[in-house]
């Protein structure tokens, strides 16, 4: 009998040793098209880059169980809200999405991340706004850790124009993606 737990112990061991460490989840800001491989805050995070470009929460959720869960992953960041607000998914659909996506994987750490600001047309960061609001209270419910990318940027645009972290208007540059990762390291720590 001795052996039969000692050899469950061994193999539930080497199943720990094979899971990802890190999966992201997200739109085009998690796929980060605009730096150099590498330079995402995903992959300075050495995670597994699951982001679609232009993709809502709606669809991530749509994929999660064949992007994510694959990976038996110890931790997972899942980053949406941009698109829905664009699209017009409702933000009770998007805390659904994100909620069910929490709970998908509820027994791993779970980051969520807060969708970034648009820089140069306040009118859509008045759109965007509610679904930072909902993000923020599904991991405060849940209980998942929060790394809040609209109140870091907005902290980080009163020392220099934030058009200097953005490759575009809304996808962050290497220097944002940097930024993104330090704000991530401080909560994960």
């Amino acid at each position: 009998m001795r052996f039969i737990l000692f050899y469950i112990f061994l193999a539930l061991i080497a199943k720990e040793a094979r899971a990802t460490p890190l999966v992201c989840i997200g739109d085009s800001i998690t796929l980060a098209p605009f730096v150099e491989p590498g330079e995402g805050y995903c992959e300075l995070l050495g995670g597994i880059n699951r982001g679609v470009g232009g993709e809502t929460s709606l669809q991530g959720l749509s994929r999660f169980k064949q992007d994510v869960l694959p990976h038996n992953p110890k931790m997972v960041i899942i980053e949406f809200g941009i698109n829905d607000s664009l699209k017009g998914v409702s933000v009770a659909d998007y805390r659904h999405a994100l909620r069910k996506m929490v709970r998908l994987v509820k027994h791993k750490k779970v980051i969520i991340i807060t969708p970034n600001p648009w820089f140069h047309d306040y009118s859509l960061n008045i759109a965007l706004t509610p679904y930072v609001v909902a993000a923020k209270k599904v991991a405060k419910q849940e209980k998942v850790i929060l790394v809040d990318n609209w109140t870091r940027f907005a902290i980080l645009s009163l020392s220099k124009h934030l058009s200097e972290y953005y490759a575009d208007y809304i996808h962050p540059n290497a220097e944002g993606h940097q930024a993104i990762y330090l704000n991530v390291l401080k909560r994960i720590k």
